[in-house]
């Protein structure tokens, strides 16, 4: 049932799918980019809705450290959040930003909820049982479900292709998008004065992370219908 309610949750929510960040390639990530997230697919299943195949992955993810410094990261239930994914038929396609399939559902506002979290966080120290921190040169790993919702026609928008064309291509290369600071902590999403606030007390222990972060290309076999 759950995974029945995420599909149709996805499917509602399509006009709300966000552009995916730029891809840097690996010989720029560490200089560009301070965490990197990379994953191993663990097992792929298929199940059949009307009109939607569902691509049900268990898989582990790898936030890493490639600063000098250590990176925090906001910590909660489902945080850091994966609300974006797509697939390309291709590493190269991936890269480029040709898509098969691109989906994107994100958490609407409900500032009032969170200002107990923000308390919280307006500290002179990053609070343990929020934040987490990576050392530099450290991952911190996690097991996660992803599951996708291929409309069997293609998408209406041309998002996404039919599902003959994207079960041809073996392997699939799957990349999740991870919003690393909630919105609803700010007053403004595009501009967020706490988490630059907190960034600049918290310097001296760390570097805040901001923003979203787009993972690297993730190899993923279709198993048979």
């Amino acid at each position: 049932m759950y995974a029945i309610f995420f599909i149709l949750s996805l499917l509602l929510s399509s006009g709300m799918s966000l552009p995916v960040n730029d891809h840097p390639s690996d010989a720029k990530r560490s200089a560009d980019k301070p965490l990197s997230i990379t994953g191993r697919i663990n097992q792929v299943r298929l199940h059949k809705l009307e009109g939607t195949m569902v691509i049900d992955v268990s898989m582990t993810v790898h936030f890493k450290n490639h600063s000098s410094t250590p990176l925090l990261v906001f910590v909660r239930k489902d945080w850091p959040l994966q609300g974006g994914a797509t697939l390309a038929s291709s590493r190269e396609n991936a890269i480029s930003k040709k898509y098969v399939f691109v989906s994107g559902a994100w958490p609407s506002s409900d500032r009032p909820a969170w200002e107990e979290t923000r308390r919280k966080l307006d500290q002179e120290s990053p609070p343990t049982d929020l934040i987490r921190s990576i050392e530099p040169g450290a991952e911190w790993s996690f097991d996660k479900s992803v599951v996708l919702g291929v409309e069997t026609a293609g998408s209406f928008d041309n998002t996404s292709k039919p599902w003959n064309v994207i079960k041809s291509a073996d392997p699939l290369w799957l990349q999740l998008e991870f919003m690393m600071w909630p919105n609803n902590l700010e007053q403004n999403m595009l501009n967020p004065r706490f988490g630059r606030r907190l960034q600049k007390r918290w310097k001296g222990q760390g570097q805040l992370v901001i923003g979203n972060i787009v993972s690297e290309p993730i190899p993923l076999s279709l198993p048979p219908e």
